[in-house]
């Protein structure tokens, strides 16, 4: 998945701060997708309440170490900012028989149900390198219904995610092997380091969308990895 370190001429750009102040222009992608990576929130990180935030303090650096580190193997490039405001479809994705209260408008046109949902994103300012479950965690935890997240529906989200991601991955590499590029284990060690990164930046900007659900989840997550934060992640 680490195509654009061998393969593509990208440039990468470091944190803004530090080349703001160069006499020249940078051009590339970010070294690192999304728009709240530690590196672009310290004075986020310094205002945070250390004893309120006591069980998680101990593995904010761990845990973005962990990710550069993963990074190396299975980065991809990032959107950055995969919000339900940044996404089009080309039709309303709702079935006729329910409510859609976009149907009730009358500058859009119909559009037959039978045309295959398609979905197209926008606002590309924070394209970056980074992990697939970056971008995951965080259209999870802005744009979706909360009832969708009891434990078991999130499993279920993360295994038509990755089944569909898998399927992408191997046609555009065309590989004939039947060992899996991104196991599923792997994929879950991503998807619990984005939920604890996510919920850091959350609890140093603050909280929106289902941040109740962010909380519990990066609390179970550091639960299991031990009273040792430096034993887990690896």
């Amino acid at each position: 998945m680490a195509a654009w370190e061998n393969n593509l001429p990208l440039e990468l750009v470091p944190p803004p701060k530090e080349f703001e102040h160069a006499s020249t222009s940078v051009k590339g992608v970010w070294r690192r997708g999304t728009y709240w990576y530690l590196d672009t929130r310290r004075e986020e990180l310094s205002e945070m309440n250390e004893e309120e935030y006591s069980w998680l303090m101990p593995w904010i650096a761990k845990v973005n170490n962990a990710i550069d580190k993963e990074i190396l193997t299975y980065g991809t490039l990032l959107h950055g900012d995969v919000k339900g405001a940044n996404i089009l479809l080309n039709r309303n994705p709702y079935d006729s028989s329910r409510h859609s209260p976009a149907r009730s408008r009358s500058h859009i046109a119909p559009v037959s149900e039978d045309l295959p949902l398609r979905a197209a994103l926008y606002d590309f300012q924070y394209v970056g390198i980074g992990l697939s479950t970056l971008d995951l965690v965080y259209f999870i935890g802005t744009s979706i219904q909360s009832s969708l997240l009891s434990s078991s529906s999130e499993m279920n989200l993360l295994r038509h995610y990755h089944s569909a991601l898998l399927t992408v991955i191997r046609d555009q590499t065309k590989a004939e092997t039947n060992t899996s590029p991104y196991p599923f284990d792997v994929f879950l060690k991503h998807w619990e380091l984005a939920i604890v990164d996510w919920y850091r930046f959350m609890a140093g900007w603050g909280f929106w969308g289902n941040d109740r659900w962010a909380e519990q989840r990066a609390k179970e997550i550091v639960k299991e990895w031990g009273a040792d934060p430096t034993t887990a992640p690896a």
